[in-house]
């Protein structure tokens, strides 16, 4: 995301539907050496309401994991 928005055509309105696709190569070379598990995590924490969804979930519900029936 911080590549992204970094990106002076991203920052100057001058992009199509394209873009990712057509700049992977280099918003991937300018990715920083933090985990994606951080970065994941990071994003999760932010939306607030997910957050709250997930405080919500009764804690035997929660004790279960990720178990599905």
């Amino acid at each position: 995301l911080d590549a992204i928005l970094a990106h002076p055509d991203f920052a100057s309105g001058d992009v199509s539907t394209g873009f990712l696709a057509e700049e992977s190569q280099a918003l991937k070379q300018d990715r920083d050496a933090v985990s994606t598990d951080i970065l994941a995590a990071a994003t999760v924490l932010s939306d607030a309401r997910l957050v709250k969804a997930v405080e919500s979930v009764p804690e035997i519900y929660r004790m279960m994991g990720n178990w599905r029936n």
